[in-house]
């Protein structure tokens, strides 16, 4: 008899109706606090390390959108991934999760076809860059984008890709690398990087 992998239910995902109202049902009664919301999905932690144990998704009828089991390690994920594979389950394959709390899985359907992740390690901080959050005061940028629009992209010289960030204003413009610029000639004559 084969070695059971997983530990537990780490989220369940519903398509619902009205998203509003599910959410009201899912703060009020349940007592659970929103953790990010964005064009049609709604997610929601409880008390555990997760990122979220219920996740809400506009649909056109009430539903199942996956359930997503926690597994204790990367081994035990490839265990199992291996077992559905030899069982001839579609299965996706094992790779690093960067959303929604990020780990280390994949993804099946059960033999009834209902969709299935098996997750281990992340939580909200599991992929956080430590140097993600570096703010820079006194940076001098062209006044024409203060009035540049939410999500709009710029290359500032010798820094990187930057995107206008959500919550910035014309007083307290906001940019967010995307993409950094590597500094080869620092390198190559022994000087410091830009």
């Amino acid at each position: 008899m084969q070695q059971c992998r997983v530990r537990g239910v780490r989220s369940v995902e519903l398509a619902v109706t009205n998203l509003e109202e599910a959410g009201r049902f899912y703060e009020s009664v349940w007592g659970l606090r929103p953790v990010d919301a964005r064009a049609g999905v709604r997610l929601y932690r409880g008390t555990a390390a997760y990122h979220h144990i219920v996740g809400l998704h506009q649909g056109t009828r009430p539903g199942l959108v996956r359930i997503v089991l926690d597994v204790a390690d990367r081994d035990g994920v490839d265990a199992l991934h291996h077992a559905i594979s030899a069982a001839g389950g579609p299965v996706t394959t094992p790779a690093r999760l960067v959303a929604d709390g990020g780990g280390y899985g994949f993804g099946c359907r059960d033999p009834d076809g209902r969709n299935l992740a098996f997750v281990a390690g992340g939580d909200w901080k599991s992929n956080m860059n430590p140097n993600s959050l570096v703010r820079l005061a006194g940076c001098r940028v062209k006044p024409s984008l203060a009035t540049a629009k939410a999500g709009e992209r710029y290359q500032f010289e010798r820094q990187g890709y930057f995107v206008r960030d959500p919550d910035a204003t014309a007083e307290r413009p906001v940019f967010n690398r995307t993409v950094g610029l590597r500094d080869t000639f620092a390198k190559e004559v022994g000087g410091r990087p830009a």
